[in-house]
């Protein structure tokens, strides 16, 4: 915490690399740094510091006063070579900065970009994700629509099998029947020829009922009275 508050004393732009990014970003709320891209990054923290401390001058000020100091205590130089020089070195500053500002720029559009490209890329794993569900949903319910149909197919032809044989059993029930039928008709016709083209002989010898005689009934005390 002590580096921290020497920073903001005396601000360096050599001694940020130094600082964890828990203490950047304790220096950005100090100096009321926007940090445009990702805060968990050190880079993205260290780059929105630079370019807004150059921005407001702070940067600026200290480099222009360590860089004039040896400047003004050049006896070799006269005036107008010492405002040359303050000229070229404030003009490359404005470059440096303007070069600093256009890279801080195009980091920010390329965050812009990066956030556009993650939320289509979300948008469309989220569609891909919808028409794999939809696709999925309709082919389970077209392979149980075609599984129902072949069961009531398959129900609806082992009812036609067993009401197929069923027929062919009553016509071979029937077919017996009738044979049987025909076949006691048959008979029926041959005996009933028979019966009426032959004549059963008669025996010559008429029966003599003049030998029977009433038997008394037995009687176990008295056997000589059946004899």
């Amino acid at each position: 915490m002590a580096d921290v508050e020497a920073f903001i004393e005396a601000p360096s732009q050599e001694s940020l690399g130094t600082f964890s990014i828990e203490q950047l970003l304790l220096i950005a709320e100090h100096f009321s740094v926007s940090i445009v891209c990702d805060r968990r990054m050190k880079d993205n923290i260290k780059d929105s510091i630079v370019s807004t401390l150059r921005e407001t001058g702070v940067f600026a000020t200290k480099e222009e006063g360590v860089l004039l100091k040896p400047l003004f205590q050049a006896s070799a130089l006269s005036f107008e070579q010492q405002r040359e020089m303050l000229l070229l070195q404030q003009e490359h500053e404005k470059i440096k900065w303007e070069h600093d500002r256009v890279k801080y720029e195009h980091d920010r559009v390329q965050c812009e970009h990066d956030r556009e490209h993650d939320r289509m890329k979300y948008e469309h794993d989220r569609e891909h994700d919808r028409m794999k569900y939809e696709h999925d949903r309709e082919h389970d319910r077209m392979k149980y629509e075609h599984d129902r149909e072949h069961d009531r197919m398959k129900y609806e032809l082992g009812i036609e099998k067993e009401v197929t044989v069923e027929q062919m059993r009553q016509e071979s029930e029937k077919a017996k029947i009738e044979l049987e039928r025909r076949r006691l008709s048959i008979r029926d016709g041959a005996l009933s020829g028979e019966g009426q083209g032959e004549q059963v002989p008669r025996s010559p010898h008429r029966f003599d009922f003049s030998n029977l005689r009433l038997l008394p009934h037995f009687n176990e005390s008295d056997p000589d009275t059946f004899f």
